[in-house]
C-alpha cells in the first residue's frame, strides 16, 4: 500500500485542552525525589567525563556538566550579547590521562 505509511492522520494526537495525565503535585514530587540524587548524579557526570571510555561519553559528560553550571549556551534573548559568556573546552584524551580545562573569559 504505497503512500499509507506515517505522516499525519485525521483524528490522531492528543486533543486541544485535554488534561496533562499525571497531575501537577505528583510530577512536583517525582521532581523533589530525582533532586535527592543531584550530588550524586553530578559524581557520575564527573567521573564518565574522567575516566569514560570513548571521547563521546566524556564530552558528551562534560558538556552537561558545563550546561548545569552555567547554561546552555543560546542566542541573546533581546539580541544583545552583553550578558555572553565565552568558554573554552580543552580535552586531553591520552589514555593515560583524562583531563578537561575550562576557561572562561568575560567580555
Amino acid at each position: 500500500m504505497p503512500g499509507k505509511r506515517g505522516g499525519a492522520r485525521p483524528g490522531a494526537g492528543r486533543k486541544p485542552g485535554s488534561p496533562n495525565k499525571v497531575p501537577f503535585t505528583i510530577r512536583r514530587t517525582v521532581a523533589e525525589m530525582a533532586a535527592t540524587y543531584t550530588e550524586e548524579a553530578l559524581e557520575v557526570l564527573a567521573q564518565i567525563m574522567r575516566t569514560g571510555n570513548s571521547d563521546a561519553a566524556r564530552v558528551n559528560a562534560a558538556n552537561s556538566l558545563l550546561d548545569r553550571a552555567h547554561g546552555k549556551v543560546g542566542a541573546a534573548e533581546d539580541g544583545s550579547d552583553d550578558e555572553a559568556v565565552s568558554l573554552s573546552v580543552t580535552i586531553n584524551a591520552s589514555p593515560a590521562v583524562a583531563e578537561v580545562r575550562v576557561t572562561r573569559s568575560d567580555g
